[in-house]
C-alpha cells in the first residue's frame, strides 16, 4: 500500500503510560465536513502497530477525533473496539471508520487502559 506522507499522522510514535496518546500531527481538512467519511467514498484512520509489543497495559481503543479549532478539545467521533494487550503486537493494523460531518481538524488518538511500560510505536494515516 502506497501512503501520501501528507495523510500521515505520525511516524513511530511510543505509546506507554497511561491515559491517552494523540498523534503528533493532524490532518486540516480545510473546512468542516469535508467529503471524507460518505458510504460512496469510505475512507479509514488506519493505525499500524509498529516497533515492539506492548506490556504492562490492560487493553487500548484506537478512535478518530476532530475539532474546528487547532487548539480546541478535541471529541471522538468514531473508534475501533477494545484491544486487548495480547492482540497489540508488531504488525496488527487496526482501521477506523471515518465517520460522515468530520470538523476541519482531525488527528488520531490511542486511548490505554493500565500503565504501559514497554514502548510499543504506531503510525496512522488516512487510507481507503
Amino acid at each position: 500500500m502506497i501512503i501520501d506522507k501528507l495523510l500521515k499522522l505520525n511516524a513511530d510514535q511510543v505509546f506507554e503510560g497511561t491515559g491517552n496518546v494523540d498523534t503528533t500531527d493532524l490532518i486540516d481538512f480545510g473546512v468542516a465536513n469535508a467529503d471524507v467519511g460518505r458510504p460512496d467514498t469510505q475512507n479509514f484512520m488506519e493505525f499500524d502497530i509498529g516497533t515492539g509489543n506492548s506490556a504492562g497495559g490492560t487493553s487500548a481503543i484506537f478512535q478518530v477525533v476532530d475539532c474546528a479549532t487547532v487548539g480546541g478539545t478535541y471529541v471522538a467521533r468514531s473508534q475501533s473496539a477494545v484491544y486487548l494487550l495480547a492482540a497489540i503486537l508488531n504488525g496488527t493494523r487496526i482501521r477506523v471508520p471515518l465517520p460522515e460531518g468530520l470538523a476541519r481538524y482531525v488527528k488520531g488518538r490511542v486511548v490505554m487502559t493500565g500503565t504501559f511500560t514497554a514502548g510499543a510505536t504506531f503510525n496512522a494515516a488516512i487510507v481507503d
